[in-house]
């Protein structure tokens, strides 16, 4: 294990303290949230409960993106020494096995992960390209669309 990082016995997934720290207070969030909208409260209340809800996944699904996007244009490769290393590429690349590194995150089949991965490169700003393709990067013109997600103002679905 890598030093300064923490493993979730859950996934076998490897995350930073700054990670797992961040996470904590989303769910600290999510369950004084609960908590408030447990009691009985007015219509208004309950709208604004709603509202805030949706809010929240507008938000993280835009991290997700962003994650999914780096994800993405990482590509594992073997070096000389028979160890695996990782070589980062452009923000728009997309990596032979980036939707089967995501896929059982997301629980979902390869096909609906690639996707996704292409989702995400695409609305963080990128039109996505294999690694092995040498074109120059191109823009998808969609970043507008993904800041309003990053504010809470728009789903994924619309965007």
């Amino acid at each position: 294990m890598r030093t300064g990082t923490t493993e979730s016995a859950a996934d076998g997934v490897v995350a930073s303290p700054a990670v797992v720290a961040a996470a904590a207070m989303v769910a600290a969030g999510v369950e004084e949230l609960a908590r408030v909208a447990s009691g009985s409260g007015s219509l208004g209340e309950w709208l604004a409960v709603v509202g805030a809800c949706q809010q929240g996944m507008n938000r993280l699904a835009a991290v997700q993106d962003v994650a999914v996007a780096q994800v993405a244009r990482v590509e594992q490769v073997w070096c000389e020494d028979g160890t695996l290393g990782e070589v980062a590429h452009g923000p728009d690349r997309v990596a032979l096995d980036a939707a089967d590194l995501v896929a059982p995150l997301l629980g979902v089949s390869h096909h609906r992960a690639q996707v996704r991965v292409e989702e995400a490169v695409r609305l963080t700003g990128w039109d996505p390209t294999p690694v092995e393709v040498k074109d120059a990067p191109a823009r998808s013109g969609l970043e507008g669309l993904h800041a309003a997600m990053r504010e809470g103002r728009l789903d994924g679905y619309r965007a």
